[in-house]
């Protein structure tokens, strides 16, 4: 690999570790903020669909860059010699030309509706969790998604697993008991939430993993074998979302019946009214939208240059660092932001090295690296 390679992958590295923990923690901030509603009463800015609105907004700006990205390199290649891009573009027989150019047809963008639609379920679910549980212990479990992998893998896909992929998911399953435990008997986040939200909480990232299993599945089976850029299939899918979101969902959770602020009735336009109320939650939301945005693009770099195995392998550090930034935002804010430390920080910590553990033992990365460092002392 060569250096400028090397150095474009750890700064894309950074970028995901750095921005996948902004989107989970600027999210919940943007919760937790309390700004006058509609009717003039100062209420916690409680809006999961919103928030969801936003995801999409953020994931659907990719097009722009994917669209200056393509502008580039036809510049580029303009001052070319027919030479040089014959060298640098492989060739490609008149057969598989055929091929690509079906695969990279306009329905490809049709379908992505379906991997949108899932996309869309399971960030409301988990938006409507994050009401009502601490950010980390919402983002370690979202290690569960590791259980419907494998279920879907040997029921739906009709592949076997071995030995050590259901020992890491049982270790998985320890660690989310350990974790719902933590959260259940642990202080609540405010005098709202009761054990009951806390409990629903736990079980809608849990449900929203299963959703995103099947969101992988559906991805795989209509995505696989297309020649399209992986940053117009984030785009697209943004983009499907966005329109779910704005013209469907939306006025959807304006009529269910409910106290606002529940999780599941929404006023879209009590949302813009409390944003024009503080500045300081237009931060957050453009922030919010930005990290998204960012968080794509350094993902999709990471596993052209890299792999998908790569992205799992950097989960559980994501994860930690939304757990310290969010002790360091407490302490730092006096209470307003974040989550403090208490002794069953000790138990939501074992919770975390489990699925950690778990993650890394069902991806199988304990055993490549005895082979590598095996490989490496018979070379010696």
């Amino acid at each position: 690999m060569k250096p400028a390679v090397i150095v474009k992958t750890a700064f894309c590295i950074a970028g995901f570790l750095l921005f996948g923990a902004g989107n989970s923690i600027l999210g919940k901030m943007m919760l937790n903020s309390r700004s006058p509603n509609i009717y003039g009463v100062e209420t916690p800015f409680a809006k999961p669909w919103f928030q969801n609105w936003g995801m999409f907004t953020g994931m659907a700006m990719v097009i722009f860059v994917e669209l200056i990205s393509s502008c580039v390199r036809r510049i580029a290649r303009r001052g070319k010699s027919a030479v040089e891009r014959q060298e640098q573009e492989p060739l490609l027989s008149s057969e598989t030309a055929i091929v690509k150019k079906e695969k990279s047809s306009k329905f490809i963008y049709v379908k992505i509706l379906a991997p949108a639609m899932c996309d869309v379920i399971a960030t409301i679910m988990m938006n409507a969790a994050l009401v009502s549980i601490p950010v980390s212990i919402w983002q370690m479990l979202r290690g569960s998604i590791i259980i419907f992998t494998a279920i879907l893998t040997v029921c739906y896909r009709r592949k076997p697993l071995n030995c050590m992929n259901w020992v890491g998911v049982g270790i998985v399953v320890g660690g989310l008991v350990v974790l719902g435990v933590s959260a259940v008997i642990g202080d609540p986040e405010s005098k709202d939430v009761t054990v009951g939200k806390v409990i629903l909480g736990v079980v809608l990232v849990v449900l929203a993993q299963g959703v995103q299993g099947f969101q992988t599945i559906v991805e795989e089976q209509f995505l696989h074998d297309s020649s399209t850029p992986p940053m117009q299939i984030v785009a697209f899918e943004g983009i499907w979302g966005f329109l779910f979101a704005t013209f469907f969902f939306m006025p959807i959770c304006y009529f269910i019946p409910g106290e606002p602020g529940n999780g599941l009735t929404e006023d879209f336009a009590d949302a813009w009214v409390m944003i024009a109320n503080d500045p300081l939650i237009v931060v957050w939301t453009v922030c919010y939208m930005t990290s998204i945005l960012m968080f794509n693009i350094t993902g999709m770099f990471i596993i052209e240059v890299t792999s998908a195995l790569t992205r799992n392998v950097l989960e559980p550090l994501r994860t930690m660092i939304v757990w310290i930034a969010s002790l360091i935002q407490y302490y730092a804010s006096g209470g307003i932001y974040g989550e403090k430390w208490t002794p069953l920080s000790f138990l939501q910590l074992g919770g975390f090295i489990l699925i950690t553990i778990g993650v890394f033992t069902y991806n199988q990365i304990w055993a490549m690296c005895c082979k590598k460092k095996a490989a490496e002392t018979v070379e010696e």
